[in-house]
């Protein structure tokens, strides 16, 4: 990566991670004015780490704040159903990963519910002093290859499974299926009590069966409607993606972005080639 302000991405090299780490991503920016924009919720979990800034957090905002002093500062985007309006100072750098539903729970041996922190407190130090030597490389090297070998090594060496497999399950019938579960409904067909479901999601993806869906689904219809090159009108794209009406599809993005379906697509910017997708507010 160059020295000019960028966001990139990369997948990772190693085979044996691609089923864990999606991408890893990297953004900086050396001089003008702030950088704000707004991100969306997903069903994968990134940690994103700063380098000399700190971070502050007020519910769904946070703003980083350039600062000699802190070294490396590490935040976690959980599995939630809102969206966070960010605001980054100049100048800023950072390098992010961006792990698949489960995929975090493959290098921590812990339960995950036990080792992060609020859904308002997103600071996750859990990999920062491990990690520091090879944050230390990674943001001083330019080539991007050589940064995506390091990280992967970093996390190759970290790898210890995660063996749950009704979790898994669970998340893949999520992903892979065509139509929107209900909670119930997914718990009858585990063959396991609701109960359960709910305490397998919270231990390990530490949100909530029902928010998982929800977000499910409005992933699904993000990425079905960027796939239409004459984009679909709204009442298709309901339809085709589970919501029971257009009605019930405008009422969703409402709540989850604050926009109508509309303003929305019209507002959110592609970043690097993955599926990264923010307002942007100023840049």
């Amino acid at each position: 990566m160059s020295q000019t302000d960028a966001f990139v991405t990369a997948k990772p090299k190693a085979q044996a991670l691609k089923s864990y780490i999606a991408y890893y991503y990297f953004d900086q920016k050396k001089s003008g004015p702030s950088k704000k924009y707004i991100y969306y919720p997903h069903t994968r979990r990134a940690i994103t780490v700063y380098k000399n800034s700190r971070i502050e957090f007020n519910g769904n905002q946070s703003k980083s704040i350039p600062d000699k002093r802190q070294k490396y500062f590490s935040a976690f985007a959980h599995t939630d159903p809102h969206s966070k309006h960010v605001e980054m100072l100049i100048p800023y750098t950072k390098v992010g990963i961006a792990f698949e539903p489960l995929g975090i729970n493959h290098f921590i041996p812990e339960n995950l519910l036990d080792v992060v922190g609020s859904l308002y407190d997103l600071h996750f130090p859990y990999f920062e002093k491990d990690m520091e030597a090879t944050l230390d490389d990674v943001f001083r090297l330019e080539d991007m290859d050589k940064k995506v070998e390091l990280l992967d090594a970093f996390f190759l060496e970290k790898y210890c499974g995660f063996e749950n497999g009704m979790i898994k399950k669970a998340v893949r019938i999520l992903l892979d299926s065509k139509k929107k579960y209900f909670v119930q409904e997914l718990a009858d067909e585990l063959k396991i009590g609701r109960k359960t479901l709910l305490r397998l999601f919270k231990t390990h993806l530490c949100c909530s069966v029902k928010d998982f869906i929800n977000i499910v689904q409005f992933r699904k219809a993000v990425a079905t409607y960027q796939e239409y090159t004459e984009k679909p009108q709204f009442t298709s794209l309901a339809y085709e993606v589970n919501y029971y009406d257009q009605s019930e599809f405008v009422n969703h993005f409402k709540k989850i972005t604050g926009f109508n379906p509309k303003k929305f697509f019209n507002g959110i910017v592609h970043l690097g080639k993955e599926d990264t997708y923010w307002t942007l507010i100023s840049k």
